[in-house]
């Protein structure tokens, strides 16, 4: 069964754009086929939980290339990231390298 990793900002119980539609993309995926389907939560504080809606979920509490790596499971086939500059930024006029630096291989 193909593992699907989808980076997001935030998931519910936010309201965000990205979470809503990145959780609304595997609740679709999950009646089309039997993939196994997680999230890399970028974003998370004391409110993100581990499971949202049946989907497991894990937190990334330090934005850092080793950080990410340590978390993305060694079984994973996808990594789908849904991406907005804003939630990755570390600072106001930043720009998210250390996600780039997370993605090379």
């Amino acid at each position: 069964m193909p593992k699907i990793l989808q980076v997001v900002p935030r998931l519910p119980p936010y309201l965000d754009g990205v979470g809503d539609y990145a959780l609304n993309i595997f609740k679709a995926l999950s009646q089309l086929s039997d993939f196994s389907l997680e999230f890399l939560v970028i974003r998370p504080d004391q409110k993100s939980e581990d499971w949202v809606d049946g989907f497991r979920s894990y937190r990334l509490l330090k934005a850092s290339r080793k950080d990410f790596i340590d978390l993305v499971p060694r079984d994973v086939d996808v990594i789908l990231l849904q991406y907005s500059n804003y939630p990755y930024l570390l600072g106001k006029l930043d720009a998210p390298y250390w996600l780039l630096n997370a993605l090379k291989p």
